[in-house]
């Protein structure tokens, strides 16, 4: 027994060593019975990263995925739509182009490796872009200049102003503007240059002829602006806008320099200095030669919930400016020195589905108005004391509904109340901000289907510190409007004979309130006491040929002063408009109104009827023809008075577009013919003004 059973032991111990025999004698069969395997498909890739420029004459660097045998064929390498297989150098599994003394007519283009075999067909291998930087080492680099020409002159006048002209006939007026905006890019580092430049050869029309009268240069700089940026780091200097705080500095524009810091998703940095007026010319490039005539601010501009920005943002500004009596160079005026510095911040928050924004802004400013001795001369002058003064807003804005239905009609309603008080004598450089004024103010805003309406309530009041000297001026303002598209009300889209119409109401009130121990204004008649209302419905027609719309508009001034009870006034005007496009090219309009005005307090009537009429005709697409002619009627049935105003104004104009002009160059001549002519009746006396009739031309051009 004991042999038997170690007999069998020892076959189950080989059974299994039988099997792996088996096994590896049926694997090495079914290896000698398969085919052999085809090789393996030659793959090409690219060593540079196509996304990243390479140098102006860069050695391309190609990778096989194996070496090359007889059997695959030849590789070929054609560059855009050259064959440079010839300046290929293989070494093993690599391909080396140079492009040393290649030139290529485009910053980017496409390198194609191909594999030809035996029998001649080129198989694709791959396709790759090369962007070359510039000769100068730069990613990118574009220069465009621009210049333009406009000429104006009169070719013959006739009636009295022939007669009081001091210029010659005829004459042509020509001006020039022109300059240059470029890029240039390299890695994260950006510039960008923008100027204009205006000539006029006539003087009283350059640029600066108001400031510098017969010195005012031919050729002056009109603005200019250069950007210079590495990652979030921005330098803007030339003409800039600086400050979003609206009681403090808000959207200020001179010429100065300002560096803005992006501070990831966080917020945003910004410190700027720029002139106290708008500057133009060659004399201050920067805008920061004065000192005492310059704005200096800074701004940080906070993301609380940087996720989901404008839930929770916060902004703060400093702002220390002083001004010099230098007028704006377009603007005449007499001005005084000022200074103010001060300080602001703002801080609005909106629910993520924007149906809720609140805004609440504070800001101070300490004003001082120093004694200017050039317009004070020798008059003993009271010194202004400085102030420091305060101003805040809130503006609240809720959607209650949004396109939501209301008994089965699509709704929706938006609300917002707004809040403004600045201080008695509160005053930024930077800004305009009406001072010793308080504003409150709730609109509304909905639609019920097709119906629009819109309604707001205002109160506004000034003297808040309640000068005993001051009248104390209460304003309240009305407003209300609808739209009600009648065809769509009617379920009717296409009955186009369903007009529009739209209703608006507007009431406005001034009322005085004098303190009540006021040193003047004791007699309730010197308190001014008024309201002012003006209604209007319009209905208007639309077709693709025909457009019609009446108006009629009806106003009434209520004097409600004591003793002036009787001063009213009232106005009602009722129109037509017609449009009618018979062609594409061809539209005619015409307006009709009648207004009559009459003062309840002297019983007195007037009225003017007035008839227009405008043709536009486009015969060829370079080929414009307008023609408009308006009559006027007036009288006055108190002075018995009737006046006539005629007016004809017609202009012809013709496109250049000549190939030979260019991409980009464009030029457009003009001819223009206006007649005027008046007369007045006064009880049997007819006066008339002679006729007037001027003809001019022009031209404007682009050369590029």
């Amino acid at each position: 027994m004991t042999g038997h059973r170690h007999g069998y032991r020892t076959f189950s111990q080989c059974i299994p060593a039988l099997c792996m025999v088996a096994l590896g004698s049926t694997r090495a069969l079914a290896q000698d019975v398969s085919p052999v395997p085809a090789q393996d498909t030659v793959i090409v890739r690219a060593d540079w990263n196509v996304a990243q420029p390479q140098p102006f004459r860069p050695t391309l660097s190609l990778s096989l995925s194996r070496p090359l045998q007889t059997a695959d064929g030849r590789l070929a390498v054609v560059v855009g739509h050259r064959d440079l297989t010839a300046l290929m150098v293989q070494r093993g599994r690599q391909l080396l182009l140079p492009l040393r003394r290649e030139s290529f007519a485009d910053a980017t283009f496409d390198v194609a490796v191909y594999l030809v075999q035996a029998d001649g067909q080129w198989h694709p291998k791959g396709s790759f872009t090369v962007r070359r930087r510039t000769r100068i080492g730069l990613d990118s680099a574009s220069l465009q200049p621009r210049l333009e020409s406009q000429s104006e002159g009169q070719l013959r006048q006739n009636g009295a102003a022939a007669a009081l002209g001091s210029r010659g006939l005829p004459f042509q007026d020509v001006a020039w503007n022109g300059g240059f905006a470029g890029t240039l890019r390299r890695g994260a580092f950006r510039a960008g240059w923008e100027s204009m430049i205006v000539a006029n050869p006539r003087q009283p029309l350059r640029l600066r002829a108001g400031l510098l009268g017969e010195n005012a240069p031919v050729i002056d700089l009109a603005s200019y602006q250069l950007q210079l940026a590495h990652r979030s780091l921005t330098l803007e200097a030339g003409h800039v806008q600086v400050g979003t705080d609206r009681l403090l500095a808000n959207q200020f524009r001179s010429r100065g320099v300002v560096t803005r810091a992006a501070l990831g998703r966080v917020g945003s940095l910004s410190v700027g200095s720029v002139a106290g007026s708008e500057l133009v010319g060659w004399d201050d490039p920067v805008g920061l030669a004065r000192p005492s005539h310059r704005v200096q601010l800074a701004n940080v501009q906070i993301e609380a919930v940087p996720s989901q920005p404008g839930v929770l943002h916060a902004e703060f500004t400093a702002m220390d400016g002083s001004l010099q009596p230098l007028p704006g160079f377009a603007q005449s005026a007499v001005t005084d020195r000022e200074q103010s510095r001060g300080f602001g911040g703002s801080i609005s928050a909106a629910l993520p589905s924007q149906r809720a924004r609140l805004a609440l802004g504070v800001a101070q400013s300490r004003f001082t108005n120093p004694v200017d001795r050039l317009l004070s001369g020798d008059s003993p002058i009271v010194p202004v004391a400085s102030e420091t003064r305060w101003a805040r807003f809130a503006d609240l804005s809720v959607d209650v509904l949004r396109q939501r239905k209301v008994a089965g009609v699509t709704s929706s309603l938006q609300l917002a109340a707004r809040h403004q008080h600045t201080d008695p004598l509160y005053r930024s450089v930077a800004t305009f901000v009406q001072a010793d004024r308080r504003e409150d103010a709730i609109e509304a805003t909905g639609a019920l289907g097709a119906v629009q309406w819109q309604g707001s309530l205002a109160e506004g009041r000034d003297n808040l510190a309640n000068v005993r000297t001051l009248l104390t001026t209460r304003t309240r303002t009305r407003t209300a409007s609808t739209t009600l598209p009648v065809a769509m009300l009617a379920r009717r889209p296409d009955a186009w004979w369903l007009p529009t119409l739209t209703v608006s109401w507007q009431g406005s009130g001034q009322r005085g309130d004098v303190p009540p121990d006021s040193a003047g204004f004791r007699d309730p008649a010197q308190r001014p006491d008024q309201w002012s209302s003006n209604g209007t419905v319009s209905a208007a027609w639309q077709r693709s040929i025909l457009n019609v719309a009446m108006r009629v508009n009806r106003s009434f001034v209520d004097n409600r002063q004591l003793q002036r009870e009787t001063s009213d006034f009232r106005t009602l005007v009722q129109a037509l408009t017609l449009g009618i496009t018979p062609h594409p090219t061809i539209s005619v309009n015409a307006d009709v109104s009648n207004e009559r005005q009459e003062s309840l307090e002297q019983a007195t009537r007037s009225g003017a009827q007035r008839l227009a009429l405008q043709v536009d005709w486009r015969p060829w697409p370079t080929t414009a023809f307008n023609a408009a002619w308006s009559n006027m009627l007036t009288n006055d049935e108190a002075a018995t008075s009737r006046g006539l105003n005629d007016e004809w104004r017609a202009e012809l104009s013709q496109g250049l577009t000549w190939r030979r002009l260019g991409a980009g160059r464009s030029a457009r001549a003009f001819l223009r013919f206006a007649h005027t002519a008046s007369s007045t009746r006064f009880g049997g006396t007819l006066e008339r003004v002679p006729p007037q009739q001027n003809w001019s031309a022009g031209m404007s051009a682009r050369f590029f």
